[in-house]
């Protein structure tokens, strides 16, 4: 073969390259027979495409069982309504389960959920999930291998679904949990990995996004719009590098809070809540306790948060309630900065069991009915910054005030 023979196959095999990064790497696989009703799921290329209307609840297992099989990284739901009348689950499955858009593809759960995906990389988008059991369930569930607790590391995404729950079927409902598998309850079998929740919506569902994991997992809940009757996160028993960010949360209860509540939970967690709307609108549903918080950390003797919260606000919105903006206990290393409190409270900053927290830049409604910031006497070395015209109630001998 004479050099230029050689040149031209390397130059066409470089262009054959290109043409696949510039359309994207998905090869068709080999046309083969699926074991599902060939009326409703499909191989077409490289992806698995279900139609609604039939046997949804059979055709998306099954759908999701081929793709795990196959290797197949996208099950493609048609436009429709998808009746679920049990949860859908897969192991293992390394790809999405992508409707065409939000308003478009329906899934509406029945039973006890949706979707329910043990470790692996799953990924669930643009679709809008309908919960209507009204003894409660759960969306999306992400969990570790309830056959082998050992296996519990999953990569987990949640992008651009809508959550709904009907009227009647919102008590006991969450959005997005992320847990260890029911009978893996050891310290040492905890979820491990990373979960994204983004550019979602969360509409009369009672808990929005809920976690616990450990071993420093990545958990990311960025630029959501939560409508939620109890918490917009709650992060229970982890050991966590979590980011709020950019979210609107109206809540009942809780807009964020992490919970370290436990003897056997981890030694510490990480939190950052940045730049969110909260807004309490104090539905009072039954069953309701406790004193609604926009930023909470809960912590005991052996567990320790350490977070920040910046350039957040927080209302009380329409209604009027004594409450906090940030209650904090059990933290170290916290730094409150930049958050906006207005409305009626009953303290915008609450400090117990805190050390090491600095104070600075936020702005106070000085609206409260005990005071802008309370100090209790079990929390250590209190940084207060000058500026924030802050009514404070100090009752620690470690706290510096300054003007």
């Amino acid at each position: 073969m004479s050099h230029r023979q050689r040149l031209s196959r390397h130059r066409s095999f470089a262009s054959y390259l290109l043409t696949l990064v510039a359309g994207g790497f998905a090869p068709a696989l080999p046309a083969q027979d699926l074991a599902c009703d060939p009326g409703a799921v499909t191989l077409q290329g490289a992806e698995i495409r279900v139609s609604p209307g039939g046997q949804d609840t059979a055709n998306l297992q099954c759908a999701l069982d081929e793709a795990t099989r196959l290797g197949v990284q996208k099950v493609k739901l048609d436009p429709g309504t998808f009746t679920l009348d049990a949860v859908v689950s897969a192991r293992d499955f390394q790809g999405q389960v992508e409707g065409t858009t939000r308003a478009s593809t329906i899934v509406e759960a029945r039973g006890q959920g949706a979707f329910r995906f043990e470790v692996g990389a799953p990924s669930v988008k643009f679709m809008t999930i309908r919960l209507t059991n009204p003894g409660g369930a759960v969306a999306v569930e992400f969990s570790s291998d309830a056959s082998d607790c050992s296996r519990r590391t999953i990569f987990a995404e949640v992008d651009r679904v809508d959550f709904e729950a009907t009227q009647g079927a919102s008590a006991r409902t969450a959005g997005v949990i992320a847990v260890a598998a029911d009978g893996c309850g050891g310290s040492d079998q905890r979820l491990l990995g990373k979960l994204t929740v983004n550019r979602s919506a969360f509409a009369a569902i009672w808990d929005g996004v809920a976690t616990a994991m450990t071993g420093n997992a990545v958990v990311t809940v960025s630029f959501n719009d939560f409508q939620t009757l109890n918490f917009c996160y709650l992060g229970r028993d982890s050991s966590q590098d979590t980011s709020i960010i950019g979210n609107s949360c109206e809540f009942g209860s809780h807009g964020t809070a992490v919970e370290q509540g436990s003897a056997s939970a981890p030694a510490s967690t990480r939190m950052r809540v940045v730049n969110n709307r909260f807004t309490y609108r104090g539905s009072q549903l039954p069953g309701f306790s406790g004193t609604p918080v926009c930023m909470a950390w809960v912590g005991n003797q052996v567990s320790t948060v350490v977070g920040s919260a910046e350039e957040n606000s927080c209302s009380t919105g329409p209604s009027r309630f004594e409450m906090v903006g940030a209650f904090a206990a059990g933290t170290a290393r916290l730094r409150l900065s930049g958050n906006a409190f207005g409305g009626d409270y009953e303290r915008a900053v609450w400090l117990a069991q805190a050390s090491d927290t600095v104070l600075d830049a936020n702005q106070f409604s000085n609206s409260f009915s005990t005071a802008d910031v309370l100090v209790e006497v079990s929390s250590a070395r209190t940084i207060i910054g000058p500026q924030q015209t802050a009514q404070v109630l100090n009752n620690s001998n470690s706290t510096y005030i300054l003007n």
